[in-house]
């Protein structure tokens, strides 16, 4: 089973505020994606397997937002995270197969994803609670594809066996007929694992992001190239370049 690392309150609600805040993971493809998954009543899925999956009850939505204007350096525990441990032990394991670790980072249950999830799926925003929608009946759906096929739970068996269920979800349009309910799911979870693991530092660090780092002493100012570029914009428009000085 994949155990994963536990991360903060503080550090996930920052996480999660930074994500809603730039929406970098409710990209409008996703988001008529998932519309279109709930309208065709895709999700929740159907069991599959006569030995019907438990991963327990998540709690029920608590708290209130923080409005549009959240506050990331003081925030608040203005609700609870939500998911089981067996639901959060099947995320790390699905995680993990999306990013798992190599010679360039560490995996991603190993940085917390998991638990950024749980967050994502508890806060009660509008965009979040249409992800939860999907993250938790889909979580029981891929465990419910494990117990039928190898008789185990999705986070005890291989990585093989893991590897097979999802190349045949993998490609859009071409899913197995018994799993097509399924493969909405996959791929909004692929994707805020995805969205989640760049956004840390391991994962800006296994692209080469260099962006967000301090610059030591005196700042430098542009370069003259970036000057001689934004002077010659500006007098494309009629404007003059300020002063420096």
């Amino acid at each position: 089973m994949v155990l994963h690392k536990k991360i903060d309150r503080r550090t996930t609600i920052k996480w999660v505020m930074s994500g809603v805040a730039a929406s970098a993971m409710t990209a409008c493809g996703d988001r008529k994606e998932t519309k279109a998954a709930l309208d065709d009543g895709i999700i929740p899925a159907r069991p599959i397997s006569k030995h019907r999956a438990s991963l327990g009850q998540a709690a029920d939505i608590s708290g209130t937002p923080y409005g549009t204007d959240p506050d990331l350096m003081q925030p608040a525990n203005t609700w609870s995270r939500t998911m089981t441990e067996k639901q959060l032990a099947v995320t790390a394991a699905l995680a993990d197969m999306f990013v798992p670790e190599d010679e360039h980072s560490p995996s991603a249950s190993a940085v917390g994803v998991p638990d950024f999830l749980d967050e994502w799926i508890s806060a009660p925003y509008e965009g979040q609670q249409r992800d939860r929608a999907i993250i938790l009946p889909g979580l029981t759906w891929i465990e419910q594809v494990s117990i039928g096929r190898f008789g185990k739970g999705f986070a005890t068996i291989s990585e093989a066996e893991r590897a097979s269920i999802l190349d045949d979800v993998a490609v859009y349009g071409q899913e197995k007929e018994e799993l097509k309910e399924g493969a909405a799911f996959i791929r909004r979870f692929r994707s805020l694992t995805m969205g989640a693991f760049f956004s840390t530092p391991e994962g800006m660090a296994d692209i080469g992001y260099r962006g967000n780092q301090p610059t030591a002493g005196p700042y430098p100012g542009p370069s003259q190239e970036a000057l001689d570029h934004l002077e010659a914009h500006l007098r494309s428009i009629g404007l003059k370049m300020p002063s420096l000085g």
